[in-house]
């Protein structure tokens, strides 16, 4: 993971100046281009800064590509029709049968998604998945791209980054106060993709419509975040709020996902 946390003063303005990161080497990548994938979402470029906030600074050490919406219906059943079962690769007899009896019950799972009662059309984000359906689209699209790209969920400190847009000690992407004009809260059900206005960034529905699947290095690996159509609670919009799944491959008609994707490594000569 290329990024760091770092604790500052709660005020704007205050504290120490912003430290440089002494981690890693960053990998040399290709430049990061905004494109639009064959199952048509749309990337666009995530620029590496820094984002403050009233408890940390957080800091994006390169140029990524994140997508402007959440993942479609239409997008994801593209992976549905495509996927390739686990079980089929490991191998049979005792001494696999536990994993390939775990591999069986996930592409059961991938087989037997449905759409969500309440949100049906191909341009509504897509719901009912769990964080591990989620990270096997990533893997999916990693693997069929023509260009060597990589995709993931974004981590927590990368979906932040992204939600603020560039707004320091804001706690909603577009600023200081909950507006049910710029997000899809309170709702009966997720509108679809790109129907408020997009943050600084170009990102759609960084705050409500379905609360979107991160990686996180804690337990469990992965939290939900952004809010959702069913939150009432304006506090549950901010882009600091967190929520995790009460009950492992449980899935709910309000969880989503978007995907981040690293450009590809340069060749050496």
């Amino acid at each position: 993971m290329f990024l760091t946390v770092a604790l500052v003063c709660c005020l704007p303005g205050c504290g120490p100046r912003m430290p440089e990161h002494t981690g890693p080497p960053i990998p040399k990548t290709a430049p990061a281009m905004p494109f639009v994938h064959d199952t048509g979402i749309r990337f666009v470029a995530l620029p590496a800064g820094w984002a403050r906030s009233r408890l940390s600074d957080i800091q994006l050490r390169r140029t990524v590509l994140i997508s402007t919406h959440e993942v479609t219906n239409a997008q994801y059943e593209a992976f549905v029709a495509a996927y390739e079962p686990r079980a089929a690769s490991i191998p049979k007899g005792p001494k696999h049968a536990p994993a390939r009896k775990a591999a069986e019950a996930f592409d059961q799972m991938i087989r037997s998604h449905k759409r969500s009662k309440a949100a049906p059309t191909d341009n509504q984000p897509v719901c009912n998945v769990t964080p591990e359906e989620a990270a096997a689209f990533c893997t999916w699209l990693t693997k069929t791209d023509p260009l060597g790209r990589k995709y993931k969920l974004p981590d927590v400190v990368e979906w932040e980054y992204a939600a603020r847009g560039g707004l320091d000690y804001k706690p909603y992407p577009w600023g200081d106060e909950i507006d049910d004009k710029k997000a899809c809260y309170a709702a009966a059900g997720p509108a679809p993709v790109g129907s408020f206005p997009p943050n600084a960034f170009g990102l759609y529905d960084m705050a409500g419509n379905v609360a979107e699947w991160v990686w996180t290095d804690d337990f469990p690996a992965y939290e939900l975040r952004g809010g959702s159509w069913r939150d009432a609670k304006p506090e549950a919009l901010r882009v600091t709020a967190r929520g995790k799944l009460p009950e492992k491959n449980l899935v709910l008609d309000h969880h989503g996902f978007r995907v981040l994707c690293e450009p590809p490594p340069l060749k050496e000569n």
